[in-house]
């Protein structure tokens, strides 16, 4: 990864892009969840008459069909939103299929610099541009392009969550992004991906669970784990204590045993330090276990 490129998009990111990004999380999940996950069958009309006779439907209702009416109709328009959006990310898939059908012999001339684009890429995309429906100004083919294909690229390194969830905002700093950083722009996602995606996927779930009638507002450990360490890494070095109050509290708490050379070849347990309190994401051990040996546990929102 080119740690430089990296710093340099760093630099330049808005801090509200992906605050942005979990409030449209937020945002959609509340429509997703207030109808509930389930897949069902809806008629989709493109005809302006039908689109306006569906609001007579809904007045005829009583109020509790009307409202379920309402939240299963708000609820297909953020699932179509979310889709419609990913469906971006295979744009540049598609229009290197139709480079791959046109003849080569009825190519134009390239003109200009060259970038990181063949010629009949750039045809491609304006005949995909054109039946889809999209303007053909020559800036705008130059800047879908990039666009198209940095998404594409996002998408096979692995982001997932950030795509689903990206704004308007997040769109409009990769199109304005210079072309020659486009590797670290990617490799910038990558890394969001890899630091906020867990959460973005923990606040999804909680979202919709909240948006179903569960307030608890917990998200409750699942898959306990204690941590895996190497076994030449161990050298049975003693936790030491930071002051003397946490020695004669730690020693009140009677004798302590150090866990088994078994155990240690295949879980080695983390110390605790017994009078703080433990980070969210660690739990102690089962009945039975060792008393100061710790779980650390990933949290995930009720399933």
């Amino acid at each position: 990864m080119n740690t430089q490129g990296i710093e340099t998009v760093l630099n330049r990111v808005p801090d509200s892009i992906l605050e942005n990004i979990l409030i449209n999380c937020v945002r959609l999940s509340d429509q997703l969840g207030r109808y509930g996950q389930r897949s069902a069958q809806t008629t989709v009309t493109t005809r302006v008459k039908t689109i306006q006779s569906f609001v007579d439907e809904i007045i005829q209702l009583d109020y509790s069909d009307a409202i379920q009416a309402i939240k299963q109709e708000n609820a297909f328009s953020a699932s179509k939103n979310i889709q419609t959006r990913y469906n971006e990310t295979a744009y540049w898939e598609i229009i290197e299929k139709g480079a791959d059908l046109l003849d080569p012999k009825s190519l134009p001339t390239p003109k200009g610099p060259l970038d990181e684009f063949t010629i009949a890429e750039k045809v491609a995309t304006e005949r995909f541009m054109r039946e889809a429906g999209y303007g053909l100004s020559l800036a705008n083919q130059r800047q879908c392009r990039l666009f198209w294909k940095r998404l594409c690229q996002m998408r096979k390194m692995g982001v997932d969550k950030i795509l689903l969830y990206r704004t308007k905002e997040f769109d409009r700093f990769c199109k304005t992004y210079p072309s020659e950083d486009g590797a670290s722009l990617v490799q910038m996602v990558r890394l969001w991906e890899d630091m906020y995606g867990l959460q973005i996927k923990q606040l999804e779930s909680r979202v919709i669970q909240e948006s179903m009638g569960d307030l608890t507002g917990r998200l409750w450990p699942s898959e306990p784990k204690r941590l895996r360490i190497s076994h030449v890494a161990w050298d049975g070095s003693s936790n030491q204590c930071l002051s003397d109050e946490e020695a004669i509290t730690f020693q009140s708490r009677g004798p302590h045993q150090p866990s088994s050379a078994p155990s240690c070849n295949r879980l080695v347990p983390m110390r605790a330090q017994p009078h703080r309190v433990p980070e969210p994401d660690v739990i102690r051990g089962p009945r039975g276990a060792n008393a100061d040996d710790l779980y650390i546990v990933r949290s995930g929102g009720a399933q």
